[in-house]
């Protein structure tokens, strides 16, 4: 009975601990909520009513002493929960639950202002900055707003937005008009669109998780200039990373995987292009790369995988280089529709049901000796031993060649150089652990 009782615990011990270990990358931590005390709204005008009567709590306005609210559960009904007009003084607002209001946070021409660990739910906005820079927002949770988590507007530019969560609101993170800002290290998922940028230039978005969110991940409008790097953008209603007007932004090492539409998407109604996309991964998509009347784009080292139609330029997608690309196991490769002048070479095309389909006017190598790409079904010689092949390779469409294919698939994109490695490695770690206590279950119970 003693062993009996010692196994199932034993056991019971082993499943909790499975199940924690599997779940650990999938966790993040919520705001640490000391005690709340019930607070009406507080409404702060000018540094001169930083008082205690309006949730100040200690602090003198200086960057080494700044004002504090904190620990207040405000229910704002037809108010906004925490409102800051006109401010320059150093403050910082945490531990606090805003909600039931029209904006639980709200800025109005405000600097200087810290803002970590609240919970901002059930409002119209989150968080909502006016005119309003030089702060951070960090570590808030903002959920089931009406319209966004968090939102900058006119001019809210040098913000950093850092380890928020956002679900179930209209955005996640709404920015408009309001540039060279940092958003990095958040996660938005359940929302109608994860983070939108709006006319907002000069923006880093980096090591964000957009997932599960009704449309995409990450949309850019008519904004420029701006890093998107290391994200994960899958499983969303239509497209992981949107780019309307895509100019001069760069896209690198993100996972773009599983959405229901594109993987990244490139659009310009008036053909700008200038955009760089390197090194993500594109894979389980319907259109793993679509590019659309968008121009100049360089597209490489890319890894697009078990999509319906894996790279696809439309309607004036012209003068785009495509290049170092693996393109495998789609349905469609590579397609060109009214779209001229590109240049396709140093890709593997490895294993699609059709490799690829050009009735246009493009450029399928990069000359000799550099050569053009490495097609799995091309079946030509190599009689001198220089790896490109004695023939031509035929692209269907409009008697297109890739004129020096590879016979072997050499190329290969490099490593991701900024990707996210510790946190990478130690999910897989934490992934491989839970694995192996599961098979140590399974093997126990069929022993017992």
């Amino acid at each position: 009975m003693k062993t009996e009782s010692y196994n199932g615990a034993l056991l019971s011990t082993l499943i909790i601990t499975s199940i924690m270990v599997l779940a650990m990358p999938f966790l993040s931590p919520a705001p640490a909520h000391a005690a709340l005390t019930p607070h009406d709204p507080i409404y702060i005008e000018g540094n001169e009513n930083f008082t205690p009567a309006n949730g100040i709590v200690a602090g003198s306005g200086t960057e080494n002493d700044p004002y504090i609210i904190e620990n207040w559960d405000i229910s704002a009904e037809n108010d906004n929960g925490i409102e800051m007009r006109n401010t320059t003084a150093h403050f910082v607002i945490r531990n606090c639950r805003i909600h039931d209001g029209l904006n639980g946070i709200s800025f109005n021409t405000a600097i200087n202002g810290i803002v970590e660990n609240n919970t901002c739910e059930n409002n119209i906005d989150g968080i909502y900055l006016y005119f309003s820079g030089n702060n951070i927002l960090r570590n808030n949770i903002c959920n089931n707003n009406d319209y966004c988590g968090i939102q900058l507007v006119d001019s809210s530019g040098n913000n950093a937005l850092r380890k928020n969560t956002f679900s179930n609101n209209y955005y996640g993170i709404f920015l408009d008009s309001s540039g060279n800002s940092t958003i990095d290290n958040n996660t938005c998922s359940g929302n109608i669109n994860g983070i939108y940028v709006d006319y907002s230039d000069n923006n880093l978005i980096s090591n964000n998780i957009c997932i599960s969110n009704d449309y995409c991940g990450i949309y850019f409008d008519e904004s420029g200039n701006s890093t998107i790097v290391n994200n994960i953008c899958s499983i969303n209603g239509d497209t992981g990373i949107a780019l309307d007007s895509p100019d001069n932004n760069t896209l690198r090492n993100n996972i773009c995987n599983n959405n229901d539409y594109c993987g990244i998407y490139l659009f310009s109604e008036e053909s700008l292009g200038s955009a760089i996309l390197e090194n993500n991964t594109c894979n389980g998509n319907y259109d793993g790369i679509y590019v659309d009347y968008s121009e100049n784009n360089l597209i490489s080292n890319n890894i697009v995988g078990n999509n319906v139609l894996g790279i696809y330029f439309e309607y004036r997608a012209d003068n785009n280089t495509i290049s170092g690309n693996i393109v495998e196991n789609n349905y469609h490769g590579i397609r060109f529709f009214d779209s001229d002048n590109n240049l396709i070479y140093h890709n593997n095309f490895a294993n699609n049901t059709n490799q690829a389909y050009d009735n246009c006017s493009n450029y399928w190598d990069n000359g000799y000796p550099s050569g053009g790409n490495y097609w799995s079904d091309y079946t030509g010689s190599d009689t001198n031993g220089d790896e490109i092949g004695d023939t031509p390779y035929n692209i269907p469409g409009d008697n297109s060649q890739d004129r020096y294919p590879f016979v072997i698939g050499s190329i290969s994109p490099a490593p991701p150089e900024e990707l996210n490695w510790p946190l990478t490695v130690g999910v897989s770690v934490l992934s491989l652990i839970g694995i192996a206590i599961v098979l140590y279950l399974l093997i126990y119970i069929r022993r017992h």
